[in-house]
């Protein structure tokens, strides 16, 4: 993990695709567990993983920064999600765990879309996670 100090106390951390998918795989064992979660994780759910990532990676992270982590990728995640059902065309390929479009279609995604970056970006995250 890189840190850059940012201010006093406050730390910026670059996260892993090892990390990530270590955080998501801890957090689905904790919901395989029976842990009620129907309003979302606890804190106390996040610290644990925090420190099992410490443990894992050596790593200083706390439950705010898990917390954090885990909201930026159900954003990114839901954003998947919608392209994948709303955008005509697009499917899903197993082998390489990513939507294709054929290239058409991708042209006018994206010459329809805000953020050709970040549609780029969320593609390349979820082949990196699901990968792993």
């Amino acid at each position: 993990m890189e840190e850059t100090k940012v201010a006093e106390g406050k730390v910026v951390v670059t996260w892993t695709s090892a990390m990530s998918t270590f955080m998501l795989k801890h957090l689905a064992d904790i919901v395989a567990s029976g842990a009620r979660i129907s309003t979302g994780f606890k804190m106390v759910h996040y610290n644990a993983c925090a420190r099992a990532l410490n443990d894992q990676f050596r790593e200083k992270m706390t439950g705010g920064q898990i917390s954090n982590h885990h909201r930026t990728v159900k954003k990114k995640f839901a954003k998947i999600e919608h392209i994948k059902n709303t955008v005509s065309g697009a499917l899903w390929d197993d082998d390489q765990c990513m939507i294709r479009l054929e290239h058409d279609m991708a042209l006018t995604y994206i010459n329809v879309s805000a953020s050709v970056c970040t549609f780029t970006y969320y593609l390349f995250c979820l082949h990196i996670i699901l990968m792993n």
